[in-house]
């Protein structure tokens, strides 16, 4: 058995570049209804299909957002992209979360349809907003030091653009006025085209259709001895696979006594229910027998991601 991963062979969920064509002018498709059902049929506790056990190659990558920030991997592990979307004219987007508490486990993502008209327009006011010109800092140099940063990274006509800026430098304007658009190619040009990946259904209408769960198709799990505050009453969940927390995936770059690794395929499925039932902070056993408790992190693995445990590991030898 492969000692970084469950699987026995791990499918990386790679950043496929590949060329997306259209443009403003485009015969927009009909509206889309809500998203067909992702890959899994069966569900799990919070209401999101189980994994499928045979996950199909994703699609290329048409534009991804993410935020980073100047802070050890380690302490972004769960930090979910802002959007994604994907050629076959899927949005991924981080579903709200319920105000409950303890919260889930596992942050929940929503998926949509986008029409081919609306992946263009999304070009279109990229290209219109001066982002498509070969520069690539719209920071302005002013961010806050340790701030976070916004990363915008897009594939257009085959080519790849991987762009960083504030999103805090949005024209202000007072109330009652109209705001005038920001010149193209600048930090607040970049910081107004960032708002709006927020709020699909403003920007693109009928070109975007209903959201549901997305039902991944692996996991990456990060597990140490804890949780380091666990809620009172709240009793331990049993690991439901066979593979000791002691073997799980790889140590961590800057906390040995943390272990990352990715599962896929039926170690998914088998997983997953026991996943999305679990809340956040809630300590986890090998087995009913067992006392020792440890904690675990969970990100769901998005198109685009790669593999999450990558950047935290001691590399396999």
């Amino acid at each position: 058995m492969d000692r970084r991963h469950l699987a026995p062979g791990l499918v990386v969920f790679g950043l496929i570049l590949a060329a997306c064509s259209g443009s403003a002018g485009s015969t927009p498709s009909p509206s889309p209804p809500g998203p067909t059902a992702t890959p899994g049929s069966s569900p799990v506790p919070s209401g999101v299909p189980a994994p499928s056990a045979a996950p199909t190659p994703e699609p290329a990558v048409v534009l991804r957002a993410t935020e980073t920030q100047a802070i050890l991997p380690v302490h972004r592990f769960g930090w979910l992209p802002v959007l994604i979307i994907t050629a076959d004219g899927r949005a991924f987007q981080p579903a709200p979360v319920p105000a409950i508490f303890p919260g889930p486990l596992v942050p929940q993502v929503d998926v949509r349809l986008v029409t081919e008209a609306g992946i263009a327009r999304i070009i279109a006011d990229a290209r219109g907003a001066g982002l498509l010109s070969g520069e690539t800092d719209f920071t302005g140099g002013t961010g806050m030091m340790g701030g976070k940063q916004a990363r915008l990274q897009l594939t257009v006509d085959g080519v790849s653009y991987d762009l960083v800026g504030d999103p805090t430098r949005l024209v202000r304007c007072d109330p009652g006025t109209r705001c005038p658009n920001p010149a193209p190619g600048t930090p607040e040009a970049f910081a107004a085209f960032w708002a709006r990946l927020a709020d699909l259904d403003g920007w693109l209408a009928s070109e975007v259709g209903r959201g549901t769960g997305y039902a991944p198709v692996a996991f990456s799990i990060l597990v140490g001895l804890g949780p380091a505050d666990p809620v009172p009453g709240l009793g331990p969940m049993v690991w439901p696979v066979e593979v000791r927390f002691a073997f799980f995936g790889d140590p961590v770059i800057t906390d040995t006594a943390l272990r990352c690794g990715t599962v896929t395929g039926q170690e998914a499925q088998v997983l997953g229910p026991s996943l999305y039932k679990a809340k956040a902070n809630q300590p986890w056993i090998e087995s009913p027998e067992m006392s020792m408790s440890y904690g675990v992190t969970v990100r769901p693995v998005l198109p685009g991601d790669g593999d999450p445990c990558a950047e935290l590991t001691v590399p396999a030898e």
